[in-house]
C-alpha cells in the first residue's frame, strides 16, 4: 500500500524532493525503513495523455548535496521513461486485440477472407472448411474463384470484388461447390480498402451459408403450388357442388310443386263438388290431407330460402339496421293490425352488413317474436345494441312465451322446433336460415329465454375480414 509514503507524497503532487531525514517526514513507509534512507527525489511518469504511469525515485543513505542535478536527470530518466511504458501499454493493448480479432475470425461461424489487388486470397477463416469442405491453408494463395470448386462462374471472378466501381458488394448470393460436389449458396458482403492514392489495398470478404434458407423458400414455393393446385380443386369441386345444388333446387322448385299442386287442387274439388258423398270423417281426412299437401309447400319453400342464403353473394356495405326492423315490422302490423304490441327500436343501428341479407334475418326474428307473444294482451318488443367485451351486440328481445334453456342447444337446427305446432304455427327452418347468414357475416349469434317471461336474441356483424 503507497498510503502515508514518500511514493504517494509524488504521486499526489508529481515531485518530491527530500534532501535529508526522509524517514522522519515518512515513519511508516517500509522501504524507506529497509533502504535506511536519509534522502529522497521522486517523480511522477506520465503519458502522452497526461495519464500516470507510476513513479520513478532516487534514494540515498546519505543526505543529498546536489539536489538540483539529481532532479535534472531524473527528468530526463522520467520523460524517457515514460514514453517506453506508454508504448508498452500500446503495445500490450494491441497483442490483446488482435488476439480477440484472431479468436473471432477463427471460431467465427462464417467464411471471412481477406482478398489482395491481384485476386488471391491472403487470410481466410476456418469456416470454409465446415461450409466447402476445403482447407483454409490450401486456399491461402488461390484465386477467390477457387472457393468456388471447378465449376466457377463468370460472376465468381476477382472482377466482381474487384471493380474500382464497386466499393461495397451486399447480400449477393452465389452457388459453391462443396469439395464433395454438393451445392451450397453462399451470401457475399464484401467492401474495398483503399490507400490514400485511391488504390486498391485489399477486399475484406464475408460468405453466409444460406442454403438452409434456399432449400426452406424452394419447400415453400413448392408448398404453395401444392395448396393453389388443392384451392383449384376443390373450388372446382365446390363449383359442381353448388351446380348440383341448383339443379336440385330446380328440381324441387318445379317437380316436387306439380304432385303437391294436383294433391291440394284434388282434395278441394273433392269437397268442393263431393262433399255431399263423404261423411263427416271423409271430409276431415281430406281437409288433412290439404293442410299437409300445403304445409309441404311451405317446408319446401323454406329449405330454398335456407339453400338460396348460402349461395347468395354476400354484398357488405354501411347500412343503418333500424330501415330493415321498421320495414320488416310494417309488413307484420299490416297483416294483423289488430295486435296489441309495442316495438322500441334504437335508431340508428349503425352496421357494416348486406342489407338485403339482414331482412332476411329480421324478418325471421321479429316474425318469431310477433309470434311468441300472440298470447299476451299487450306485448313489448324491443331491437338495439349493446358493448360487450369491445364487440358491438345487436339484440331482439321480447316479453312473449320465452324457452327452457336446457333446450337452448336445439334452437337453431333446421326443422328443431321448441313449442307444439298446435300452439305456435311455424317450419323451424327460420332461425336457422338465421344463423346461416350471421355466421357467413363471420358474427356468432345465441339466445336467452325463460319460460313465459321472454326470450333475447343476441348476434355479433364483425368487419368485413372475418365473413365467409
Amino acid at each position: 500500500p503507497l498510503i502515508n509514503t514518500a511514493a504517494a507524497d509524488v504521486l499526489a503532487r508529481g515531485l518530491g524532493i527530500y534532501p535529508e531525514r526522509v524517514q522522519v517526514l515518512f515513519p511508516a513507509d517500509p522501504l524507506l525503513s529497509r533502504l535506511q534512507a536519509q534522502s529522497y527525489v521522486g517523480l511522477s511518469l506520465q503519458g502522452a495523455h497526461g495519464g500516470g504511469l507510476g513513479v520513478l525515485l532516487c534514494i540515498h543513505d546519505k543526505p543529498m548535496r546536489d539536489v538540483q542535478g539529481v532532479h535534472s536527470l531524473l527528468s530526463i530518466f522520467a520523460t524517457r521513461l515514460g514514453a517506453e511504458l506508454e508504448r508498452a501499454h500500446i503495445d500490450a493493448a494491441m497483442t490483446a486485440q488482435r488476439a480477440y480479432l484472431d479468436h473471432l475470425l477463427l471460431h467465427a461461424p462464417v467464411i471471412i477472407c481477406r482478398i489482395d489487388a491481384a485476386g488471391k486470397i491472403v487470410d481466410i477463416n476456418q469456416a470454409v472448411q465446415a461450409v466447402t469442405g476445403h482447407l483454409a491453408q490450401d486456399l491461402i494463395g488461390e484465386p477467390w474463384a477457387a472457393i468456388f470448386g471447378p465449376r466457377g462462374q463468370q460472376a465468381h471472378n476477382r472482377g466482381l470484388l474487384l471493380n474500382p466501381q464497386r466499393r461495397v458488394l451486399s447480400n449477393l448470393e452465389l452457388v459453391t461447390l462443396s469439395r464433395n460436389g454438393q451445392p451450397r449458396t453462399l451470401m457475399w458482403n464484401a467492401t474495398q480498402r483503399l490507400d490514400d492514392n485511391g488504390q486498391l489495398l485489399d477486399v475484406v470478404a464475408v460468405g453466409v451459408d444460406v442454403s438452409a434458407r434456399i432449400s426452406a423458400e424452394s419447400e415453400v414455393r413448392a408448398l404453395n403450388a401444392q395448396l393453389e393446385q388443392r384451392v383449384t380443386e376443390r373450388t372446382e369441386q365446390l363449383q359442381q357442388a353448388i351446380h348440383e345444388l341448383e339443379s336440385f333446387s330446380y328440381s324441387v322448385s318445379h317437380d316436387l310443386r306439380a304432385p303437391l299442386r294436383s294433391i291440394s287442387g284434388f282434395c278441394g274439388m273433392l269437397i268442393e263438388d263431393h262433399a255431399a258423398q263423404l261423411d263427416a270423417q271423409g271430409q276431415d281426412f281430406l281437409l288433412r290431407i290439404g293442410r299437409s299437401a300445403e304445409r309441404m309447400g311451405v317446408l319446401i319453400d323454406d329449405l330454398l330460402g335456407l339453400s338460396h342464403v348460402s349461395r347468395q353473394n354476400l354484398r357488405r356495405c354501411e347500412c343503418d339496421l333500424a330501415l330493415l326492423v321498421r320495414h320488416a315490422w310494417s309488413e307484420l302490423s299490416a297483416a294483423q293490425p289488430q295486435r296489441q304490441i309495442e316495438l322500441a327500436c334504437e335508431e340508428p343501428l349503425p352496421a357494416n352488413a348486406d342489407p338485403g341479407l339482414l331482412q332476411i334475418v329480421f324478418d325471421n326474428l321479429l316474425r318469431n317474436a310477433w309470434k311468441f307473444t300472440a298470447r299476451k294482451a299487450a306485448a313489448h318488443v324491443q331491437v338495439g345494441r349493446m358493448e360487450q367485451d369491445g364487440v358491438q351486440v345487436y339484440f331482439v328481445r321480447d316479453d312473449g312465451a320465452g324457452f327452457d334453456m336446457a333446450y337452448s342447444a336445439r334452437l337453431f337446427g333446421a326443422f328443431q322446433r321448441l313449442h307444439d305446432a298446435a300452439d305456435f304455427e311455424g317450419t323451424g327452418i327460420g332461425l336457422a336460415i338465421v344463423q346461416r347468414i350471421i355466421h357467413r357475416h363471420g358474427g356468432r349469434i345465441w339466445a336467452e329465454g325463460v319460460v313465459d317471461e321472454g326470450a333475447c336474441f343476441y348476434f355479433t356483424l364483425p368487419d368485413s375480414s372475418t365473413a365467409q
